[in-house]
């Protein structure tokens, strides 16, 4: 017991000392929140059109429904150069005079589509202004001609919308929207992904640096294999618990204080005290469920890029459950919710989100863990036969099928 502790000791404080970890610890969510908002406030900005961009036209309409449609345009603060051929458009298109070119037909009321020519074909921000300008010039010509006024139109018009609310067991009213849960949902989701991928690579490598070196056979002229297994898995995965612990601490405090002051319209009620307590099971066990997995990978690889081919199938089922979620909270008790709550590598993630929405009902969290428990249990086991096998051999590149065999064979 002694060893075992000596040994999660080392492997907690050398991943805990590094001011990577202190750094990723505090600043993590902000780098994150950084990366997932920043990149889509420039795309939303990039995609506004330019001001005074310039659009050429050719018209074979009338006078007075060209110059309507060029007012509405230099509303919108696009500058419009008619034309009188379809190459003199083109022209301009090609030396970058104009950002597009557009024909108007004659009969403009009764055309059901225009083409938009620019240099990208891909620049909808002036496509979709022009579009729009055209539609709802069109839409008025026509109430006219039906002799119908705007604010009859609206009314006509007027669509009765839908608000989703929840309805609990004991009939309670939750006003959780769809975004909100769909947000939330997502962030755990990424945020389990994101742990148990770094802190499962930091086992890895530390393992794989130690049979490099050398390090792990003089261990084991003192330690079990097993007990080096054990403590290297708890030292990472202590470190991996606090670190997640300070993310979503912070996570909550930011749902709490700051997204009611931004108006984001994202509700943090969905959390209860009884999901909490689920959600952090549900980690628990996924976490180490793929720690002792990354562990038993990094005694059978022979270098980085070995490890790295290895684990990409590791990669793939992590990230299923956050490409998945939006499908699963539109449908927390369908098919596929339901088949991989009990599939140990993916039961962390989607059960987290299906509480979320609902109680998947007593049994199916009871069967769920009961599911996950044992394959980790088994998981322990066949890492500890792995892990054992590995670290005594030597220049044997190996893949996962091959590293599959190896426990199967032993």
């Amino acid at each position: 017991m002694k060893k075992l502790y000596i040994i999660f000791k080392h492997e907690f404080r050398e991943i805990t000392k590094g001011k990577m970890f202190i750094i990723m610890t505090f600043l993590g969510p902000i780098l994150f929140g950084a990366i997932t908002v920043i990149p889509s406030y420039i795309a939303i900005k990039s995609s506004e059109p330019e001001s005074n961009a310039v659009i050429a036209i050719q018209s074979m309409e009338d006078e007075t429904i060209l110059n309507r449609i060029e007012s509405d345009l230099l509303d919108k603060d696009l500058k419009v150069i008619r034309v009188s051929s379809e190459r003199e458009g083109m022209n301009l298109v090609i030396n970058e005079v104009v950002k597009g070119f557009v024909i108007l037909p004659k009969n403009l009321i009764t055309t059901k589509s225009l083409t938009y020519y620019s240099s990208t074909g891909t620049d909808f921000q002036y496509s979709n202004e022009i579009k729009d300008v055209i539609n709802d010039y069109l839409y008025k010509l026509k109430l006219e001609k039906l002799d119908i006024s705007e604010k009859d139109s609206k009314w006509l018009l007027d669509e009765i919308r839908i608000l989703s609310k929840k309805v609990s067991d004991n009939g309670d009213v939750d006003d959780s929207s769809y975004e909100s849960v769909l947000i939330v949902g997502m962030v755990i989701s990424i945020l389990i992904m994101m742990t148990s991928l770094i802190y499962g690579l930091s086992v890895a490598r530390s393992i794989l640096g130690e049979r490099t070196n050398k390090t792990i056979e003089i261990l084991l002229s003192s330690v079990k294999p097993f007990i080096i297994l054990l403590g290297k898995v708890l030292g990472a995965g202590l470190a991996g618990l606090l670190q997640f612990f300070v993310w979503m601490l912070m996570a909550t405090m930011v749902g709490k204080f700051v997204i009611p002051m931004m108006d984001l319209g994202i509700n943090i009620t969905i959390f209860t005290p009884i999901n909490l307590f689920f959600i952090f099971l549900y980690f628990i066990l996924g976490f180490f469920f793929y720690l002792f997995i990354y562990a038993a990978i990094g005694a059978n690889v022979e270098n980085e890029q070995n490890l790295g081919q290895v684990q990409i199938p590791l990669q793939l089922v992590l990230m299923t459950p956050m490409i998945i979620s939006g499908g699963i909270i539109s449908n927390p008790n369908g098919l596929l919710a339901r088949v991989l709550s009990y599939i140990p590598f993916t039961s962390s993630s989607v059960m987290s989100v299906r509480l979320l929405i609902d109680s998947p009902g007593n049994m199916n969290i009871v069967i769920s863990i009961a599911i996950l428990l044992t394959s980790l249990i088994l998981v322990l086991l066949g890492s500890a036969k792995l892990f054992k096998i590995g670290i005594l051999t030597r220049g044997v590149k190996s893949n996962f099928i091959q590293i599959l065999k190896r426990l199967i064979t032993g």
